[in-house]
């Protein structure tokens, strides 16, 4: 997994020149890539839960979480780590 991060950040001014408040707005996308598979954009995905459920369809766990709507795609980062941890050896 990596990230892809983009930003901005605003300087306001004040009278003694520019204040020390940051108005920050950080933008990222989130791919997920198997070995010898071309990466996904997850945070851009149609229809997550469908494209969720086919890439890591080897693995019982997180398909059953996917449809029992306890994994959405704010949970990708965990996804990622359990199927790391517990289903890419299957593989």
């Amino acid at each position: 997994v990596f990230f892809n991060l983009g930003g901005s950040v605003a300087l306001i001014p004040n009278n003694s020149g520019f204040s020390n408040n940051y108005d920050k707005e950080v933008f990222f996308d989130l791919y997920a890539k198997k070995e010898n598979e071309e990466a996904i954009n997850f945070t851009t995905v149609f229809k997550f839960k469908k494209v969720a459920t086919n890439f890591f369809e080897n693995c019982p766990q997180i398909v059953d979480r996917l449809k029992d709507k306890k994994y959405k795609i704010g949970d990708i980062i965990e996804m990622v780590y359990y199927y790391n941890d517990y289903c890419a050896v299957l593989d």
